[in-house]
């Protein structure tokens, strides 16, 4: 989707005030582990073995 998207209505979204910074993300090349480790930073419920608190206990 961000490859067809408007460089600048992607930095209104990311409520960025300069376009450099949202360059900086548009340009980033993930890694492979990175999906599970945002997934686990932001995971939402009440699971407790899921997310940041409970990776930190581990």
């Amino acid at each position: 989707m961000i490859a067809k998207a408007d460089v600048r209505r992607v930095q209104e979204w990311m409520a960025h005030s300069d376009i450099q910074t949202t360059m900086k993300y548009l340009h980033y090349a993930p890694r492979p582990e990175d999906a599970r480790l945002v997934a686990e930073a932001f995971a939402l419920g009440d699971d407790p073995g899921r997310g940041r608190r409970a990776a930190a206990t581990r």
